[in-house]
C-alpha cells in the first residue's frame, strides 16, 4: 500500500477478506467477522478451531512502528475491548527490521508499560509470522516477566539476535538474524486513561540501539 495512504486495509487472514475505511469501520468489521470469545487468553499460536481466539485482523496503516498512526495493527477479539494486538515490522526510521545488521530497543517510560487489566505481551515472529527458535525457547516477553528496571524506574526491552547480557538477559526477546515481525498484545486493556483505546496511551517506538 502506498506509504502516504490514510485509509485503513483490514484484512482476515481466515477469511480472506479486505475492508477499507475508517477506524470506525473496523471494529464494526472486527464485531462481524470474529469468531473467538475474546476472553480465552494465553493462546500464542496462530491457527483456526474452536480454542482460538486469534482470527486475526489486520490493519495496514503508514509504515512505521507500533505508533498508533503509523503501525500494522491487529485486532483478534469481538471488540477492541477484549484485545488489541498492535504489530510492527518497521522501526522508527522506518527500515524493516533485520537481525542481522541491528540491534533494537523498546523503551517503557516508568509506569507507561502497555495498560491492561488481563496482561499484554511482546511476541517475536520471523518474516512469515512463525516463532523464531532461539537458544533460550524465549518467543515472547509479558508482564508476567520479571525485568531488570534502569535507575529511573524505566525499562528497556531488547530485540535482538544475540544476548545484551547477563546482567540485562531477563529484558531480552531473541531476534533471528534476518527480517523479523514484533506483535504486541493487550488483552482486556484499559478503557480509561492511559488507554490505547482511546489514543491516551500508545505504544513506544522501536529505535536501533546506538
Amino acid at each position: 500500500m502506498h506509504r502516504n495512504a490514510r485509509r485503513l486495509q483490514v484484512g482476515s487472514r481466515a477469511s480472506g477478506q479486505i475492508f477499507f475505511g475508517s477506524a470506525e469501520l473496523l471494529r464494526q468489521a472486527v464485531c462481524a467477522a470474529s469468531g473467538g470469545s475474546g476472553r480465552e487468553l494465553g493462546h500464542e499460536n496462530r491457527g483456526s478451531g474452536a480454542g482460538q481466539c486469534h482470527r486475526h485482523l489486520h490493519v495496514l496503516q503508514l509504515p512505521g512502528t507500533f505508533d498508533e498512526n503509523k503501525s500494522t495493527i491487529g485486532l483478534g477479539a469481538n471488540r477492541p475491548q477484549d484485545a488489541v494486538y498492535p504489530t510492527s515490522e518497521e522501526d522508527a526510521d522506518g527500515h524493516k527490521y533485520d537481525g542481522t545488521a541491528h540491534k533494537y530497543v523498546i523503551h517503557f517510560d516508568k509506569g507507561q508499560m502497555p495498560p491492561a487489566n488481563a496482561f499484554w505481551s511482546i511476541t517475536m515472529y520471523d518474516a512469515n509470522y512463525f516463532f523464531v527458535p532461539n537458544d533460550i525457547n524465549r518467543y515472547t516477553v509479558s508482564s508476567r516477566s520479571k525485568f531488570v528496571p534502569n535507575a529511573n524506574g524505566s525499562v528497556d526491552l531488547y530485540a535482538q539476535a544475540d544476548s545484551p547480557g547477563r546482567a540485562t538477559e531477563a529484558n531480552w526477546l531473541p531476534a533471528p538474524k534476518a527480517q523479523f515481525i514484533l506483535m504486541l498484545r493487550l488483552y482486556w486493556p484499559k478503557e480509561s486513561p492511559p488507554s490505547i483505546i482511546d489514543g491516551t496511551w500508545t505504544p513506544p517506538a522501536v529505535k536501533q540501539a546506538s
